[in-house]
């Protein structure tokens, strides 16, 4: 049959659809392949860190990894980011797979992050090193809900999608209306979300397992904990 100049064979149209989703396909499950699997995990953050921390130890547990963790209470970007050298020291003592931050929470108010935390972003990244990194995003401040936006947006274009995990949206229930830190249930809706997020393959790295643990909590073997105002 010949082809009548100007109109397009349909079946070819639906076949280059076919091959696109097929080669989309392709891509992201060699994407998910090729994430290095974490076995040991350095994670370090602010105060919302620590029952995370100890959420991540229990699936650990369960699955075959474990977890070290530094919480500095306060802490900011900026503070990991003057510290660096100190923050180098204590995660190549670690040894870890993979670091997880979580970090933003004190600055969730910011009206130019890129001019306000660029340089200490760059030394907080420089003392992680080639390690694979999950940025942990900070949860919403329900006293201030316009915070946040800016915040996320600007470090999830610096860090990439597949090491940011955006918790801005998540409803988690609070230790007051005027305390934005999550219930220690609120805590643990937080880490299973950032699990589930891992296991479908959009992050940077893959884990061993992600079994629920019957336990709840688990404290890390190596656990750091700083005050306020006390030094790295």
């Amino acid at each position: 049959m010949e082809r009548i100049k100007g109109v397009t064979n349909p079946r070819c149209g639906l076949f280059r659809r076919l091959l696109l989703m097929m080669f989309g396909l392709m891509i992201a499950l060699s994407a998910t392949a090729e994430a290095p699997v974490a076995k040991r995990i350095f994670i370090f953050g602010d105060s919302m860190t620590g029952w995370i921390a100890e959420r991540l130890q229990a699936y650990g547990e369960k699955n075959g990894f474990t977890v070290d963790a530094l919480i500095w209470d306060g802490a900011t970007i900026r503070k990991y980011g003057m510290n660096s050298a100190a923050l180098s020291r204590i995660i190549n003592r670690s040894k870890p797979d993979a670091v997880f931050v979580c970090l933003g929470m004190n600055e969730l108010g910011a009206l130019n992050p890129e001019k306000q935390y660029s340089t200490y972003l760059t030394k907080v990244l420089g003392a992680i090193g080639d390690r694979p990194v999950i940025w942990i995003g900070p949860c919403s401040w329900p006293a201030h809900p316009q915070w946040g936006p800016k915040l996320d947006s600007w470090l999830s274009g610096k860090l990439g999608a597949a090491h940011y995990f955006n918790s801005l949206s998540l409803k988690l229930p609070r230790q007051s209306h005027t305390n934005p830190h999550p219930t220690r249930k609120g805590i643990a809706v937080w880490t299973d979300d950032l699990l589930r997020w891992i296991e479908s393959g959009s992050a940077a790295v893959r884990l061993p397992g992600y079994a629920t643990p019957a336990r709840e909590y688990m404290r890390p073997k190596v656990y750091i904990y700083r005050r306020m105002r006390a030094p790295l």
